[in-house]
């Protein structure tokens, strides 16, 4: 029982690292935000070129990271700024996840292969991996009413709520580029969580 528990840590451990590596890979992926902004007339939305669109992307995609109100407040409004604010204080946090999560599997991992109980691991990991498919179904299906619970969960103001025909940046940034955005962090979740289901799998089989 304990060895499946250490394996039930370990694979919330991976998913939690994987999850912030998906976050941090398609959100400071420059393409999608191109691909998006052409897929969404945002040139005509916004009234912008699409080279001052790329800037803008750009500017908040090192934002993210980096937190320089500098970097965009050329671009966007005193709200809109103060909500990216808030968004990088959930980056920042996203990163030391990464930071913990990534340790704290190595170390579970690394002490199940010394003590040779990795085999045990793979029980545990059934129940993560089919609760995970359950929840990006139950977001795919209803994904207007989880993305409001979702800032309604991890801000406490309402900065948020951008008027989309006086803010740039909702125009920019509709609804359907952060579902579709969820949809590839999504994927590539579940395409990581296979790759390591499939390994303790090979080794409980070799055991």
């Amino acid at each position: 029982m304990k060895t499946k528990f250490l394996g039930l840590l370990a694979g919330l451990a991976y998913l939690f690292l994987v999850l912030a590596l998906g976050i941090s890979l398609v959100s400071q992926w420059q393409g999608y935000y191109d691909f998006q902004f052409k897929k969404n007339a945002t040139v005509q939305v916004t009234g912008l070129s699409m080279e001052d669109l790329h800037k803008r992307g750009k500017a908040l995609r090192i934002y993210l990271e980096k937190g320089d109100d500098d970097l965009i407040s050329p671009y966007f409004n005193q709200r809109e700024v103060s909500h990216m604010e808030d968004v990088h204080g959930l980056f920042v946090l996203k990163n030391r996840v990464m930071v913990l999560a990534g340790l704290a599997f190595m170390g579970l991992f690394i002490y199940g292969h010394k003590k040779n109980f990795l085999r045990d691991y793979f029980t545990g990991n059934w129940i993560l991996l089919l609760a995970l498919i359950g929840f990006f179904a139950y977001i795919g299906m209803n994904f207007d009413q989880s993305f409001i619970r979702f800032h309604e969960l991890f801000f406490d103001n309402d900065l948020w709520l951008l008027d989309p025909k006086t803010d740039v940046m909702i125009q920019m940034l509709p609804q359907v580029f952060f579902e579709q955005m969820a949809g590839l962090i999504g994927l590539f979740v579940l395409g990581m969580e296979g790759v390591y289901f499939f390994s303790l799998w090979k080794i409980k089989k070799r055991s």
